[in-house]
């Protein structure tokens, strides 16, 4: 199904009832959000869409130092809502390797806090944890059987990725097409960035055939994953986009 993300730093946005009725009429079943604020998860009560809450990198370092935070921002911010509005997911961090304040160390710390404040009230089966990530996260992402993790994230990857397996939830990644097209236009063409190429780009190393860029990249992070030896982690796209001028 159709999956939007709700950013809200602009102007002249529509009020979150216009927001969650403009989503319910085109039939989207599920939206990601940035934070958890109060007037949006009012909004979509309810309405059976399926929400992705963030935890914003700014409260990253309170989140991994006191399990008490997490405690008390899950009570106050997710628990009246929940469940007349479907959250399924919390996001801790978002790109925090691109952040200029890298704050990746307490990421891992961040999540295993709010985990255990899910598990104290008995909803860490229905709400999963993670983080997103942007594909700065690879060294290498073509051909997409070589991709790796960058190793100056290694410390940050490693301890995330045991907590993803174990606790059965999915690698999230912010993918833009657009980004590969933009930095190497000899080798990306537009059109394979757009979905459109009439070509197909072969792994050599697989022998698997791409018609497109995004399926390539999403590729590129399951062998990148692999190679460390993570073979149940699912990978989940939770941001895509073009430019609009």
């Amino acid at each position: 199904g159709i999956r939007v993300c709700y950013g809200r730093s602009a102007d002249d946005l529509p009020t979150p009832d216009k927001v969650a009725q403009l989503v319910q009429l085109h039939k989207i079943k599920y939206v990601r959000i940035y934070d958890s604020n109060i007037q949006v998860l009012k909004a979509f009560a309810n309405t059976g869409i399926e929400l992705m809450i963030g935890v914003p990198n700014s409260d990253l370092l309170s989140f991994s130092q006191f399990q008490s935070n997490a405690d008390s921002w899950l009570k106050n911010s997710v628990l009246p809502y929940y469940p007349a509005t479907k959250i399924a997911y919390i996001t801790v961090g978002a790109e925090v390797t691109e952040s200029p304040n890298n704050a990746s160390s307490f990421v891992v710390p961040a999540m295993t806090n709010v985990l255990t404040a899910l598990k104290k009230l008995g909803l860490h089966k229905k709400i999963k944890v993670s983080s997103t990530h942007s594909l700065g996260v690879l060294s290498r992402s073509f051909p997409p059987s070589a991709g790796a993790f960058n190793s100056s994230h290694a410390h940050f990857l490693k301890p995330m990725l045991e907590f993803l397996a174990e606790n059965q939830s999915p690698f999230m990644i912010d993918i833009y097409p657009y980004y590969a097209h933009r930095d190497s236009r000899s080798k990306v063409s537009l059109d394979y960035a757009l979905f459109d190429a009439s070509s197909e780009v072969i792994d050599p190393n697989t022998g698997l055939l791409y018609t497109n860029m995004f399926d390539a990249q999403i590729d590129a992070i399951y062998f990148a994953l692999m190679a460390l030896d993570f073979r149940t982690i699912k990978v989940m796209v939770t941001e895509c986009g073009w430019p609009n001028s």
